[in-house]
């Protein structure tokens, strides 16, 4: 078997597992990112392994600024982020943070398909504390989204 064999959402588990047993493997994330770089698009991609993706390079540390930025390239050439649920965004956004990679494209895009939204009610309260911290963590001002979630937590 060979990384060229997995799909995208097999890959983004086995990375999200080998992130949470705390036991990483180097070697592993590095030829994972390299095939990810190799690929001409990421449009098998979804979400969800978007996000596994890049929360497990972010909860072992291990940087891959490119990998990060064609994924956020991917993402911001999107024409919306209607198939992004909160979870998503909160551990995308997470990561992007924790790993110190600020993408003003990426949180730009997110801000505004959060602040389109007519409420905030899919949102956890962890969630949005998560990206929150995101913005705030890369120093990106979002004023209309913090607005945005702080009317929503006074019922404005």
């Amino acid at each position: 078997m060979n990384l060229h064999q997995l799909n995208p959402q097999v890959l983004s588990g086995m990375l999200r597992a080998n992130a949470k047993v705390g036991n990483p493997t180097p070697q592993f994330f590095d030829k994972v990112a390299n095939h990810m770089m190799r690929l001409d698009n990421l449009n098998g991609f979804d979400p969800q392994a978007f996000a596994n993706i890049l929360w497990a390079y972010a909860k072992i540390g291990h940087p891959s600024p490119q990998l990060f930025n064609k994924v956020a390239n991917q993402i911001v050439g999107l024409r919306n982020l209607n198939g992004f649920d909160p979870q998503a965004f909160a551990n995308i956004l997470w990561a992007y943070a924790k790993i110190g990679h600020p993408s003003p494209q990426l949180f730009n895009k997110v801000a505004n398909q959060i602040v389109g939204l007519r409420n905030l009610n899919e949102f956890k309260p962890q969630e949005l504390a998560n990206i929150l911290w995101a913005y705030a963590k890369v120093g990106h001002p979002s004023p209309q989204l913090f607005n945005k979630v702080a009317n929503q937590i006074v019922g404005l």
